[in-house]
Order: C-alpha cells, then structure tokens, then sequence
C-alpha cells in the first residue's frame, strides 16, 4: 500500500444491506473495493457525524441518487470517481438488495 494510504474493511451482514460508518474525517477516499454482490446496486451515503438516523444518499445535480451498478465480480471504485464524496466526514456504503452471504468491502483512503 502506498506510504500515507490505509484501508479498513467493512462487512454487510448476510440479510442485511448497509455497512457500518466509516470516519472520513481527516481523511480522502482513494478507492473502494466491492466484492461479488447478489444483485442491485451500490450506493455511498454521508452524514455529519456516527449517528445511523443522520445518513443520507447522495445526489447529482439532477437529484438522481449517485450509484454504481453491481456486477457477479469483485470491482475497484477509483479516485476520479470518489472525489464527489470529499469533505463528507462520515460514509457508509449501501446494497442495493440484501445480500444472502456477508460482503466484505475495503475503503482505501489517504490522510489529509
């Protein structure tokens, strides 16, 4: 991993859909990994602070909710793509449909 970067892991629950917050405070997204879902899509919400009532999607300027459509193989969410995500201090990441086996996702960031 390249000096500066770090990378937590966070799991979506067999029948569940949403992983757990994840602090961006001080901190950039550099790439998401996403493991083989069921189906559906992915979506990154953003909250000010840990506080599950508080997440909400994030939209374009169309007000469309800004997602990425699933496939049946692991896949890396890049940098170019996440940038519209920076200065959200907490994210969690949300499947489409619940999945029917835990789903390991790992969110590498970059300090500062």
């Amino acid at each position: 991993m390249p000096k500066g970067t770090s990378q937590v892991g966070r799991t979506v629950a067999s029948g569940d859909t949403t992983t757990a917050a994840i602090d961006m405070r001080g901190s950039s997204l550099v790439a998401i990994y996403v493991p083989t879902l069921d189906s559906g899509t992915v979506t990154i919400q953003g909250s000010k602070d840990a506080t599950a009532a508080n997440f909400a999607p994030l939209k374009d300027t169309s007000a469309a909710t800004i997602q990425v459509a699933a496939s049946t193989g692991g896949f890396w969410i890049d940098a170019d793509y996440l940038a519209r995500f920076m200065g959200i201090p907490w994210l969690r990441i949300v499947c489409g449909t619940a999945q029917t086996s835990a789903r390991e996702f790992v969110v590498v960031t970059a300090q500062g």
